[in-house]
């Protein structure tokens, strides 16, 4: 799933903020994600429940005042972009987590350039937040 335009694969489920739907198990809310490098009618964030897991993918974005609308939802993981530079950096990302009250924070799309960067991705402080290096696995409970 992705925006319109976002990706070239085929199958692929176009989906725009405020839509919901249900695949199997898996139930994806489409949540607002934007900055002044993503525009919000090309930029996505997720809300996905499974197995009474829900994990909110923040997308390309900065802080929004629409995510303390997810608050109440009871999310057990936040994924927060930390690059500081086409998105928020760990600052910004720590005051979205406090929007967001989830459970466990994690840093993602660390690095400008690549995908990861231990030091942009350790300026996400909190006791909440959980490291994950590449190549490192989560089971999500």
């Amino acid at each position: 799933m992705a925006p319109p335009g976002a990706v070239s694969v085929p199958d692929c489920r176009w989906v725009r903020e405020g839509d919901a739907f249900s695949a199997g198990p898996v139930r994806v809310r489409v949540v607002p994600a934007c900055n002044v490098n993503h525009k919000r009618d090309v930029s996505v964030g997720y809300v996905i429940t499974v197995d009474g897991v829900t994990v909110y993918h923040a997308g390309d974005t900065s802080l929004l005042p629409e995510m303390a609308d997810l608050a109440p939802l009871g999310i057990d993981y936040a994924l927060f972009p930390t690059d500081g530079h086409w998105n928020m950096g760990g600052a910004e990302a720590r005051r979205c987590a406090d929007l967001v009250r989830a459970r466990a924070v994690l840093a993602i799309h660390s690095s400008p350039m690549e995908l990861y960067d231990a030091g942009r991705a350790a300026l996400l402080e909190g006791p909440d937040v959980l490291a994950l290096e590449p190549g490192r696995t989560l089971v999500l409970a």
